[in-house]
C-alpha cells in the first residue's frame, strides 16, 4: 500500500505485492501511480537549455502521465518549440524527509514527448479526481491538458537498484478494465462503501470503518485502486494483475475479506 504523496506503510494484507514479485518495471509503474507531484525538464525556447519546474500529474490507466499546464508557463512556451522532455518522480519526497533519506528513496525520470490533448474532458477529469483543488482552475481559457507519451525510464529503487527501462515494458494497460472502471467504482461507492471503509482502514487511512466515512474508491486498474476522502489521497496496488471486470471483482472481495 502506497499512500498519498509521501507516506509509504506496508499493507498487511495478502494481495498486497511481495518484494519478490517487485520488479524494476512494476516498480516504475507503481511509483508512477501512487506520486502526483514531479519536476518537468523542458528545453528553454530562448537558449536551448534545460528548464526545470514544479508540476502535478495523474496516471492513465497505463501509468503515462497527464497534466494541467498554463499557457503563461515558461514550461508551456517551452513545449510549444520542442515537445522532448523528462518528468523527475520523487518517492521520498516527504515534507520531513533529509536529504540522505531523499537519496536513499526510489525515485524515476521518465524520458519522452509532451504534447496538449485537444477532446481533454476525460483527461481533465482524472486530473481533477487525483488533484481536486485542480477544478478551480482547470476551466481557465489559458489552462490545456498535457500527455507525456513516454519512452524510456531511469529507475533507481534503493541502493545498487539502477535501471534503465524501455517504456513499453513499463506502461501496462487493461482495455476491459478500464472500460468498465467507472462502473466499478459508482457500484463500489454505492453498494459497498462497508469494504471501500475497510480498505481504507487497512491502509492506515482510519482508526475503523466509522472512522473511514468519506473514503471512497476514485480509481482501478490493472495493478490496484486508489482512494481518497476528498483531502487525502491513497494508494493500494494488489499482487495479483486485474485485466477484467472479472478480475475485480475477485481481487476487491479477497482484499475485503481481509477484515480489520
Amino acid at each position: 500500500m502506497e499512500i498519498g504523496l509521501t507516506e509509504q506503510t506496508p499493507l498487511s494484507s495478502p494481495v498486497a505485492p511481495s518484494p519478490a514479485t517487485l520488479t524494476p518495471a512494476i516498480l516504475s509503474r507503481h511509483l508512477m501511480r501512487r506520486m502526483g507531484k514531479a519536476a518537468l525538464a523542458t528545453i528553454d525556447r530562448d537558449d536551448g537549455k534545460p528548464y526545470a519546474s514544479l508540476v502535478v500529474y495523474a496516471a492513465l490507466a497505463d501509468a503515462s502521465p497527464v497534466m494541467l499546464l498554463s499557457d503563461l508557463a515558461d514550461h508551456s512556451k517551452n513545449i510549444m518549440q520542442e515537445s522532448a522532455c523528462s518528468l523527475m518522480i520523487d518517492g521520498a519526497s516527504g515534507e520531513g524527509a533529509t536529504g540522505s533519506e531523499s537519496l536513499s528513496g526510489s525515485r524515476l525520470t521518465v524520458q519522452g514527448r509532451i504534447t496538449t490533448v485537444e477532446d481533454d474532458a476525460a483527461l481533465k477529469q482524472r486530473i481533477i479526481t487525483r488533484h481536486p483543488e485542480a477544478a478551480i482552475y482547470a476551466d481557465f481559457t489559458d489552462f490545456k491538458t498535457y500527455h507525456i507519451t513516454p519512452e524510456r525510464m531511469h529507475l533507481i529503487g534503493g541502493f545498487g537498484m539502477i535501471h534503465w527501462i524501455d517504456a513499453a515494458d513499463v506502461l501496462a494497460d487493461a482495455p476491459d478494465l478500464d472500460a468498465a472502471a467507472t462502473d466499478i467504482i459508482d457500484h463500489m461507492n454505492d453498494d459497498h462503501a462497508d469494504a471501500v471503509a475497510i480498505y481504507a482502514v487497512q491502509a492506515g487511512m482510519a482508526s475503523d470503518t466509522a472512522d473511514a466515512d468519506g473514503w471512497r474508491m476514485t480509481g482501478i486498474d490493472t495493478d490496484g485502486i486508489d482512494l481518497s476522502d476528498g483531502n487525502h489521497f491513497c494508494r493500494i496496488n494488489t499482487d495479483q494483475r486485474m485485466h477484467t471486470p472479472g478480475d475485480a471483482r475477485r481481487v476487491l472481495a479477497a482484499l475485503s475479506k481481509q477484515g480489520v
